[in-house]
Order: structure tokens, then C-alpha cells, then sequence
């Protein structure tokens, strides 16, 4: 599951393995050996991919199901935007069940 889950975020971001490997300081073979599910990463290495990839280490080891964005990283104002247009897509939902 977690080989899978690096995988798909991986490619999604349009990291190539090596990529991967370079912005979390470790070996390609280590990344290839998560994907192919041979090994798996370090706790470190989990949160370090859950930061990267926005999403919660439940998510990654396939606790949660979901995908979530992480916002802490964004700014008060990036934050209250995307409140906004979140807000605006359930309200637009919400007229089409009318």
C-alpha cells in the first residue's frame, strides 16, 4: 500500500524516482525498493513524504482512504481563498440538488 500510495504521488507531482530521492536525502534505490513494496521508509522518511506531498502519513500507510491537502503551509490569506472557493462549490452543489 505505502509502495503504491509514493507512487502515484510521485508521479502526480511529476517527480522522477531519483527526484524523489534527491529531495529526501536518500539513496534512488531506497525509493525504488519503497515503490516495488521490498522495503518500506522510516518513520522519518514518512513524515518527510507526508510533508512533501501535502497529505497525512495515515494516507500514505493506508490508514485513511482519503487524500487530504495539507494546509498548514499555506499563508492566512492563500487560506481564506481557498476557503472561499471551497465555500463557493458547496454552495453551487448545493443549488444543483434544488
Amino acid at each position: 500500500m505505502v509502495g503504491k500510495r509514493i507512487s502515484e504521488l510521485r508521479r502526480r507531482r511529476g517527480f522522477s524516482q531519483s527526484e524523489l530521492a534527491r529531495k529526501l536525502h536518500v539513496s534512488v534505490k531506497s525509493v525504488k525498493q519503497w515503490e516495488a513494496e521490498i522495503s518500506n521508509p522510516s518513520v522519518d522518511n514518512l513524515i518527510a513524504l507526508a510533508k512533501l506531498f501535502s497529505v497525512s502519513s495515515d494516507y500514505l500507510i493506508g490508514i485513511e482512504k482519503r487524500e487530504y491537502i495539507c494546509l498548514g503551509e499555506l499563508s492566512l490569506s492563500d487560506r481564506k481563498k481557498l476557503s472561499a472557493i471551497v465555500q463557493a462549490f458547496w454552495d453551487a452543489c448545493a443549488d444543483d440538488k434544488k
